[in-house]
């Protein structure tokens, strides 16, 4: 019994070319990444939780890339309010458009929070830069106390040190 390799040299040359078109369709099919829905970054921060009122609610509020660069261009607007008829006027620089910019929101009772809360923002994505507001009433009923971070989202999940809590501080009346 005598061995050829002639069967294997000599391929048809149309089922060689289907045979390459499949190996590539194959080879890129393996290599390629699933599409993945872009999923929201998820933020962990302590709260001081003997600052604020043990009624109160924290609320927070969370601004994404597109929403900070609106609000970078639309610093150097005014509100003129005209008390004749009570109405409000936005001014911009010419070329500047006025827009309304609404933050994503998350509201957290007071009595609800351990010693830190975490959220996820549906509009914050990795790569972006964020901003996150705090705040609620603080312990004495009257004042308020809030904190603020912001950066650039490099991870999915975001673990944001100690944050600088500032209390206002109005003369309460109590009866």
């Amino acid at each position: 019994m005598r061995l050829t390799t002639r069967g294997v040299t000599s391929a048809h040359p149309r089922r060689l070319c289907a045979g390459l078109l499949f190996l590539a369709w194959f080879i890129s099919a393996c290599a390629a990444a699933p599409a993945q829905p872009a999923t929201g970054v998820t933020f962990s921060m302590p709260v001081p939780r003997e600052a604020f009122s043990p009624k109160g609610t924290l609320q927070v509020f969370v601004w994404d890339a597109e929403q900070l660069a609106t609000l970078s261009r639309q610093s150097e607007c005014v509100i003129a309010h005209d008390l004749q008829s009570g109405t409000d006027t936005t001014l911009c620089p010419e070329g500047v458009q006025p827009q309304e910019i609404t933050p994503e929101k998350f509201a957290f009772p007071i009595q609800a929070i351990n010693r830190s809360i975490q959220l996820t923002s549906q509009t914050v994505k990795i790569g972006e830069k964020y901003r996150i507001a705090l705040r609620g009433l603080s312990s004495d009923d009257c004042n308020s106390t809030s904190a603020a971070a912001e950066g650039t989202a490099s991870t999915s999940t975001i673990t944001l040190g100690e944050l600088d809590w500032a209390t206002t501080e109005m003369a309460c009346v109590k009866p």
